[in-house]
C-alpha cells in the first residue's frame, strides 16, 4: 500500500460556515481515537495528518506546484458541499487535480446545506450522489454537532473498515469507559451502569437514525437509476439498507416501499415497453446494435474496443471481451458481425477472431494480409471508419481505403478493392459495403466535400465495377433482390450545409426509382437517418412497404409504386424505427420514448378526416438530456426493445413487463365496449359482521350507463343495474334497510319527474320506489343510515325522509326552517348522521360570487350557530375555481363530532360542532410557512390526530392538529388538479383519488413521515380493505390487486434479482457499510 503524507486533503469555498465546518473536521479528525481492535486490524494507529489550506486562491489563479503536490500525496479529498461550492473555481480545480490521482471513490463529500443536487459539483454528480456524511442543520450549531456524529462515517473508508464495524467497535469503548469506574466504589456500579445503558441506548438511537437517512438516500437513488433505465441497479439500491428483522412487514423508512414499487411496476398492465435492466460499457458504442439470426441475441461494439454479447430475452451481458482473455490474445475490436445463432466474427489489427460467443471461445482466427491500420487513409473522418459483413462463402473488411474478402473455410484471400480502383480522390471514404448476393457487393464512397462520392456495384465472378451514382453516399440498405435503399447528400459550400437525399435505386439498371430531396442538415454523417422495408396491411391488403426516417420525420412509401402513401413528425429526433405488427410501427426519440405509430399505412386520399395516430409506448429518461442514440426491437425476444445510451455509457433493455400478481378475475361486458367511468366502495355492518361493496360504474359506447355490484373478497358479482337510456349519471349509496342490504339511486324518467329507488341487491328486486319531484339538481346527498335525501330543486335547500313508517316524504315544514334565497352550491352529510354543511352563494354586485357555510342540525331542526354566527364567510373567490369546480373543501370527522372548513385566505378552521366554536386554525401562509398556497382538498387522519391537505396543484402536506404545525410537506408530480379529486384515509396510508380513474397513495411511517407508495394509473383503492383496481382500458377485463407490504415487496424483488447484489464497488461508491 503507498504511504501518503497526508490522511486527507479538505477542499471547501470559503464562506463562512463552510470554513466553520472544515476546520472542525480537520480538529476532529486529527484528534479521533481509533478502537484498539481496529488499529490491530489497518494497523493504522490514529489519522496522521489532514491538510486544510486557509488562504483563499484567486479565481484566475492555478492552483500552482505547491498544492497540486499535496493533493497528489492526499490519499482521500473530503469536500465540505454548500450551495455556494459550485461557484468556487478553487475547490473544482481541486477535484479535477484529484481525479487525475486517485478515483472517484476516493472522494468524500459532505453535505452542509441544499440538496446534493444543488450543492455537489458536477464532476461529483457525475458518479451519482456519493454522500459521505450529511450534516445538514438549521444553524450552524446543529451542522458542528452532526459534524461530530457522523465523523465515523467519514473515517471508516479511510481506516478501510465498515461503518457498523467502526461505530460497535467506538460503542463498546464509551461504554467500557464508563465502566472503568465501577472499581473505585460499589455505590457508583448502579449510577454508572444506568449511565452506560442511557450511553447506548443513545448511540443506537443515533445510529438506527443514520440508517433510516441512509435509506433514504438509496430510496432516492433507486429512483434516479429506474428513471434512466437501470431497474436491477434500482432494486439493489432499494433494498441496500433495510431493518435487521429479515421477516418484517415494515420497510425501514416508506421511501422504500415507493421505490420498490416503481422498480417492480407493482399495478401496472403490460401494454407499455419498461426496463429490464441497464449495462454499463466502458466506451460509446461503434455502429449499430446487430442482433444474431434467430434474434435471440444482440452485440454490440464500443470505442474502446469491447465487444459485448447480450441475451435478447432478459438483456443479460453473457460476455464482454477485448481480446486480452482469448487464448490467442488480440488487444481490442473494431468490428463484428454474426456468422450464426452460436458464432459471431471479430476483426482486431492483424487478424480476425472467429468465436462462440455462447461458450466465450476463441474457435479460428483469419491471418489480415493488410493489417487494420492500412485498410485507412489520413483524411478518414467518418465515425465507423471500419466494418465486417458475412455472406455464407466469403468474410468481408473493409475501411475508408481499401476492401480485403477472404474464403471463410480456405481463410484464402478472393478479392482485394482499393479506393482507386473506383477512381476516387483522396479525400474520399468509403462508407459503407453491404453483400446484395453471393455475387455482388455493392460500394459507398462519401466525400465531405460533395464533390468525390459516388455508389458501386462491384461482380465478384468476373471482376467488375459498375457505377450506379456519382453522389457521396453515406448508407445502403437491402430492400430486396432488386432495389436498394440509399442516403446521399451534397455540400452546399455558399452556407455550409449538406444536402441529403433519401433515394431507392434499382440496382441491377442503375436507375432512380423513387427520392424524396432537400433534407438539409449542419453535418455529413448524419445518424439520425436509417431505413426498414416491411410487408405490411395497406387498405387491408398485404404489400410491401419502404420506410425511412430522416430528422424528426417518418416517411412510409408503397413499393409498387413508390408513392409516400404517409409522413409523421415526432417532437424530437429519431433514432430507429422497428415493425411492431402488420398495421404498426415502433418509433424511438432522442428523448428516449417509443411510440406506437398506428394505421399509419392508409393511402392519403382515402383517410378522410382520420389522421394517422400514435401513442406512448415507452420511455426511460437519460442522466444527460437527449442522448438516446440508438433504439431496436425484437418481437422473437419476448418483444423486446433496446435504448443505446452512449453520454451514460450503458445499453438498456426493456419488454412489456408488467405486475405479475395481479388477478383478472373479473370481466367488462362483452356484448359492447365498456370503460370504467368511476369506482366506489361502501362499507356496512351486515348482522354484526363488516362487509365491503365495490360499486363499478360503466360507461357504455351509447354513452349510457351500468353498474356493478360486487362483494370485495369474492368474484360473483352480487348485482347489475342498468342506468334507463339517455338518463344522466346521479349519485348512489348502498346502505342497510332493516335486515336488507340495498342501493339506493335516482333515476331522471318521463315527464321530467325523478324517481327514489330502493333495490335490495341480494333479492335483485325493487323494495321501494318514490317520487322525488321535477326540478333536481345532480348534486344531492344521502344520510348514511339512509333517513334522510338532501337536495337542491333550484328554489333552496330541500330534504326527503326515507322512512317507511313515514307515509309523507317530503318535510314541508322542515324546508321552511331552511329556506334561504341564496343558491346552495354543495351539501355534504356528516358520518355520524347529525349534521348537513351546506355551501351557498349569492352574488356580487361586480356580478362575482361570494360563498359562505351554514350547518344544519337534524336533530334539533336548527341552524348551527359557529362561534355566534349562522354563516361562515371568508371562503374561495369564483375565478380560484378550477373550471368552476367546487373543491373538497369541507370534512367532517368520524371519532370526534368536528368538520374542518378550508377558508380562501389560506387557512383551515377545525370547529367542534357540539360546542359550536373554532378549536384550532391551520395558517398554511403563517409565519411559519410563508410561501402562499392555495387549498385543493383536506381530510382528516389517525383519528382526527392530524390533517392530510393538499395544498395546491402539486403538493400535499400533513398537519399536526393539536400543535398546528406542518409536519412535512411533499412534491406529487405535475398532476392536472380539477377539483373533483378526494383524500381517502387509512389507518397506515392515505390517498388521493381522482374520480375517473388515478390514485396517487402515500404510506405513513410511526414518526407521522409520509411518502409516496405508489402511483397507480387508471385505478382506484380502497384503504379499509386494501383493494386497488385497475381498468384494463384496452382489454374487456379489469383487475384486481392489494397494498403489498413490504416483505411481500421485497420477496418479489429477490426473485428479479435472482441472487444479485451490490458489489463491493458499488458499495463503496454509495458509502455503505458492509
Amino acid at each position: 500500500m503507498k504511504n501518503y503524507k497526508y490522511d486527507i486533503f479538505i477542499s471547501y469555498k470559503h464562506e463562512s460556515l463552510d470554513k466553520t465546518v472544515a476546520a472542525k473536521l480537520q480538529k476532529s479528525l486529527e484528534h479521533y481515537k481509533i478502537p484498539k481492535e481496529i488499529q490491530k486490524k489497518t494497523g493504522k494507529e490514529k489519522i496522521k495528518r489532514v491538510f486544510r489550506d486557509e488562504e483563499e486562491l484567486a479565481v484566475s489563479s492555478d492552483l500552482g506546484k505547491e498544492i497540486e503536490g499535496q493533493i497528489a500525496q492526499s490519499e482521500y479529498l473530503l469536500v465540505v458541499c454548500s450551495k455556494k461550492t459550485k461557484e468556487s473555481q478553487w475547490v473544482l480545480k481541486e477535484i479535477d487535480t484529484f481525479l487525475k490521482y486517485r478515483d472517484a471513490e476516493h472522494i468524500l463529500p459532505v453535505l452542509i446545506e441544499g440538496e446534493p443536487e444543488e450543492s455537489f459539483p458536477e464532476s461529483i454528480l457525475a458518479y451519482g450522489e456519493p454522500m459521505a456524511a450529511d450534516v445538514r442543520g438549521k444553524n450552524e450549531k446543529e451542522v458542528l454537532k452532526k459534524v461530530k456524529k457522523e465523523l465515523p462515517r467519514l473515517i471508516a473508508p479511510i481506516l478501510h473498515c465498515s461503518y457498523d464495524e467502526l461505530k460497535q467497535r467506538a460503542r463498546n469503548y464509551q461504554i467500557k469507559r464508563m465502566l472503568i469506574g465501577t472499581s473505585v466504589a460499589l455505590v457508583a456500579v448502579a449510577s454508572f451502569a444506568a449511565y452506560a445503558v442511557f450511553q447506548s441506548a443513545r448511540l443506537n438511537k443515533e445510529y438506527q437514525e443514520t440508517r433510516r437517512n441512509q435509506a433514504r438516500n438509496m430510496a432516492q437513488t433507486s429512483e434516479k437509476l429506474l428513471e434512466r433505465g437501470d431497474r436491477m441497479g434500482a432494486l439493489k439500491t432499494a433494498l441496500a439498507v433495510s431493518t435487521k428483522n429479515d421477516d418484517s412487514e415494515e420497510a425501514l423508512v416508506p421511501e422504500q416501499m415507493g421505490a420498490l414499487n416503481d422498480a417492480l411496476y407493482s399495478y401496472t398492465l403490460g401494454n407499455y415497453f419498461r426496463p429490464m435492466r441497464a449495462e454499463y460499457i466502458e466506451d460509446k458504442t461503434i455502429g449499430k446494435i446487430q442482433w444474431s439470426p434467430n434474434r435471440e441475441y444482440y452485440m454490440s461494439l464500443d470505442a474502446a474496443g469491447y465487444v459485448y454479447f447480450f441475451d435478447g430475452k432478459t438483456g443479460k451481458c453473457i460476455w464482454k471481451e477485448f481480446g486480452d482473455g482469448l487464448k490467442e490474445k488480440v488487444e481490442g475490436f473494431y468490428a463484428t458481425t454474426f456468422i450464426d445463432n452460436n458464432t459471431a466474427a471479430l476483426l482486431s489489427e492483424e487478424k480476425i477472431c472467429i468465436v462462440n460467443f455462447r461458450e466465450k471461445t476463441l474457435e479460428r482466427t483469419i491471418e489480415l494480409n493488410l493489417k487494420v491500420g492500412n485498410l485507412n487513409n489520413e483524411y478518414s473522418v467518418t465515425f465507423n471508419e471500419y466494418g465486417i459483413i458475412y455472406n455464407k462463402k466469403e468474410i468481408l473488411v473493409y475501411g475508408t481505403e481499401s476492401i480485403v474478402a477472404y474464403d471463410l473455410k480456405t481463410e484464402k484471400l478472393t478479392f482485394v478493392i482499393k479506393k482507386r480502383d473506383l477512381k476516387k480522390s483522396d479525400y474520399s471514404v468509403i462508407d459503407k459495403v453491404i453483400y446484395i448476393n453471393e455475387n455482388t457487393i455493392l460500394i459507398g464512397i462519401g466525400d465531405s466535400s460533395g464533390e468525390g462520392g459516388g455508389l458501386f456495384s462491384y461482380y465478384i465472378n468476373d471482376k467488375k465495377i459498375n457505377q450506379i451514382s456519382s453522389k457521396s453516399t453515406e448508407d445502403i440498405y437491402v430492400i430486396n433482390d432488386k432495389y436498394i435503399g440509399v442516403s446521399q447528400y451534397n455540400h452546399k459550400k455558399e452556407n455550409r450545409e449538406y444536402n441529403y437525399e433519401m433515394c431507392i435505386y434499382d440496382y441491377r439498371t442503375g436507375e432512380k426509382v423513387c427520392s424524396k430531396k432537400n433534407l438539409t442538415v449542419a453535418t455529413a454523417h448524419y445518424k439520425y437517418t436509417g431505413w426498414r422495408s416491411e410487408k405490411m396491411k395497406v387498405n387491408e391488403k398485404l404489400e410491401d412497404v419502404v420506410m425511412f426516417y430522416f430528422r424528426d420525420k417518418v416517411y412510409c412509401i408503397l413499393l409498387k409504386n413508390f408513392k409516400i402513401i404517409n409522413e409523421k413528425s415526432y417532437l424530437t429526433y429519431i433514432v430507429g424505427i422497428e415493425k411492431y405488427d402488420d398495421t404498426r410501427v415502433l418509433v424511438g426519440t432522442l428523448d428516449g420514448g417509443i411510440w406506437l405509430y398506428f394505421s399509419p399505412f392508409v393511402e392519403k386520399d382515402k383517410q378522410g378526416m382520420f389522421e394517422a395516430k400514435y401513442f406512448d409506448k415507452g420511455n426511460i429518461v437519460p442522466e444527460t438530456g437527449y442522448s438516446i442514440t440508438q433504439f431496436s426491437y425484437s418481437k422473437k425476444s419476448l418483444r423486446t426493445v433496446i435504448w443505446v445510451n452512449d453520454s451514460d455509457k450503458m445499453i438498456v433493455t426493456g419488454g412489456n413487463l408488467k405486475d405479475t400478481k395481479v388477478s383478472k378475475n373479473f370481466t367488462k361486458s362483452k356484448k359492447e365496449k365498456e370503460n370504467i367511468r368511476s369506482v366506489n366502495y361502501f362499507s356496512i355492518n351486515e348482522q354484526g359482521k363488516e362487509k365491503t361493496y365495490r360499486c363499478v360504474l360503466y360507461q357504455k359506447k351509447n354513452n349510457n350507463y351500468s353498474l356493478d355490484i360486487y362483494e370485495v373478497g369474492k368474484t360473483k358479482m352480487v348485482y347489475r343495474m342498468e342506468y334507463p337510456e339517455d338518463d344522466i349519471l346521479n349519485p348512489y349509496i348502498i346502505g342497510r334497510r332493516e335486515n336488507d342490504t340495498v342501493l339506493c339511486y335516482i333515476t331522471h324518467e318521463k315527464y321530467n319527474s325523478n324517481i327514489v329507488h330502493i333495490i335490495n341487491i341480494k333479492e335483485k328486486q325493487e323494495i321501494e320506489k318514490y317520487e322525488i319531484g321535477d326540478n333536481l339538481n345532480a348534486d344531492y346527498v344521502y344520510n348514511k343510515d339512509l333517513s334522510y335525501i338532501w337536495y337542491d330543486d333550484f328554489e333552496g335547500l330541500k330534504c326527503m325522509r326515507l322512512s317507511k313508517k313515514s307515509g309523507e316524504k317530503t318535510d314541508t315544514e322542515l324546508e321552511k326552517k331552511m329556506q334561504s334565497k341564496d343558491d346552495v352550491e354543495k351539501i355534504w352529510v356528516s358520518n355520524n348522521n347529525q349534521y348537513v354543511a351546506v355551501l351557498y352563494s349569492n352574488e356580487r354586485p361586480d356580478y362575482s360570487k361570494n360563498y359562505y357555510l351554514k350547518v344544519w342540525d337534524i336533530k334539533n331542526e336548527t341552524w348551527k350557530k359557529i362561534n355566534g354566527q349562522e354563516k361562515i364567510e371568508g371562503f374561495f373567490a369564483e375565478e380560484d375555481l378550477y373550471y368552476h369546480t367546487i373543491p373538497q373543501v369541507v370534512t367532517f370527522g368520524r371519532k370526534n363530532n368536528w368538520l374542518a372548513v378550508s377558508k380562501g385566505d389560506t387557512t383551515i378552521e377545525i370547529i367542534d360542532l357540539d360546542k359550536g366554536r373554532t378549536q384550532h386554525i391551520l395558517s398554511i401562509s403563517g409565519p411559519q410557512n410563508k410561501e402562499k398556497k392555495w387549498i385543493c382538498t383536506i381530510e382528516f387522519f389517525d383519528d382526527e390526530q392530524y390533517m392530510i391537505v393538499r395544498e395546491c396543484e402539486n403538493q400535499i402536506a400533513l398537519w399536526d392538529i393539536q400543535k398546528e404545525k406542518r409536519i412535512m410537506n411533499q412534491k406529487i408530480g405535475e398532476t392536472f388538479y380539477n377539483g373533483d379529486e378526494k383524500i381517502k384515509a387509512g389507518n397506515q396510508y392515505f390517498a388521493v383519488e381522482e374520480p375517473h380513474g388515478w390514485v396517487t397513495i402515500f404510506t405513513v411511517d410511526d414518526k407521522q413521515r409520509f411518502s409516496l407508495y405508489a402511483d397507480v394509473s387508471g385505478g382506484w383503492a380502497d384503504l379499509n380493505t386494501g383493494e386497488i383496481i385497475i381498468d384494463g382500458e384496452w382489454n374487456p377485463y379489469f383487475y384486481i390487486s392489494k397494498i403489498y407490504n413490504f416483505q411481500e415487496l421485497k420477496k418479489e424483488a429477490l426473485k428479479v434479482l435472482d441472487g444479485e447484489t451490490l458489489t463491493k464497488e458499488e458499495k463503496r461508491k454509495y458509502f455503505l457499510e458492509e
